[in-house]
């Protein structure tokens, strides 16, 4: 694993999340730089298996939340899957990491 959880095994509580893969820089030049080969980005799937997914840069990830199967009203909505997942932020010395992700909600009035 790449460091200490930053955030453990979670599943989000929203529809759904959309993220970038992690960005690196130098702290110091501000210049890109590349980041460590394991990201500590890990995800659970439905079989329970633990994976490292591959996100290219200039990718983004979309993600289940616990929220789609509570509020879409239909027969199949239990059977959407929102896979839990963690964070692990290795040491990063020098390196700054910059990451972007935003959790989709419903609106209030849309009960």
């Amino acid at each position: 694993q790449a460091g200490r959880p930053t955030l453990r095994m979670h599943s989000d509580m929203g529809l759904f999340i959309v993220m970038t893969p992690p960005q690196y820089f130098d702290l110091v030049t501000k210049d890109p730089v590349a980041g460590p080969t394991d990201p500590g980005f890990y995800l659970q799937l439905a079989d329970g298996s633990i994976v490292k997914p591959r996100l290219p840069q200039n990718s983004l990830l979309v993600m289940n939340g616990e929220g789609i199967a509570h509020w879409v009203r239909s027969p199949a909505a239990h059977q959407v899957y929102a896979p839990p997942h963690e964070v692990s932020v290795p040491d990063l010395s020098g390196i700054g990491r910059a990451w972007y992700g935003r959790m989709f909600l419903p609106a209030r009035e849309a009960y």
